[in-house]
């Protein structure tokens, strides 16, 4: 709605956006996004927004990749344990790179960096979908509306040694030394119990 965001067609100003999520068990919660400008000539709303924020997401282009500003504000959130996730936008644009953009923000943040949705491709090569790591549920945009439905056998081969690594990562920051030996074992893990792992870890900004 400013005239100068739409001119630009970039955010300019720290905003808030309220809404309601409802998780899996029917609990609903209030979650207030701050969206921060995110040019380095508005690092000051950025760092104000911050400074309210329980947690930092941080947006990352497939295309341009992790900039200067993006590697500062990182280290900043970092100092103060704030939990950080990230999201990879522009995986439409022909020259978007998922993988090597995940490789690149390995490099800079660290070893604690590991997909948890990995994209997939129709056979023009567009996305179409995601498969998420823990649950191996595939939500699928070709259609009008977004539909979640079971993996094809092809796609579990697919991503099967990133899920091991990442799951690997998870396990690691949990203290319940059997699901490690589960693990090992070749036991099936269970999805429900693997989310409160995954996000214990990223609360504890050890993932």
């Amino acid at each position: 709605f400013d005239e100068a965001e739409i001119k630009q067609r970039r955010s300019i100003n720290l905003s808030l956006a309220p809404l309601d999520f409802e998780s899996a068990d029917g609990t609903t919660f209030n979650i207030n996004l701050l969206d921060t400008p995110g040019y380095p000539d508005f690092v000051g709303d950025l760092r104000a927004g911050l400074r309210g924020a329980d947690a930092a997401l941080f947006v990352i282009s497939a295309v341009d990749g992790v900039d200067g500003t993006t590697r500062i504000l990182w280290d900043e959130c970092a100092a103060v344990d704030m939990p950080r996730a990230m999201v990879v936008t522009k995986l439409d644009h022909p020259r978007a790179d998922f993988d090597e953009t995940v490789a690149v923000a390995r490099r800079v943040f660290g070893e604690g960096v590991h997909p948890v949705d990995l994209v997939l491709h129709a056979d023009d090569g567009s996305p179409t979908a995601l498969i998420n790591l823990i649950n191996l549920k595939i939500a699928d945009y070709s259609g009008r509306t977004r539909k979640i439905r079971e993996p094809d056998p092809e796609h579990i081969a697919l991503v099967q040694d990133q899920r091991n690594d990442m799951l690997e990562a998870i396990i690691a920051t949990s203290e319940d030394e059997t699901l490690l030996n589960r693990y090992v074992a070749g036991a099936e893990m269970n999805a429900y119990i693997l989310n409160d792992v995954w996000e214990t870890a990223v609360a504890n900004g050890q993932f």
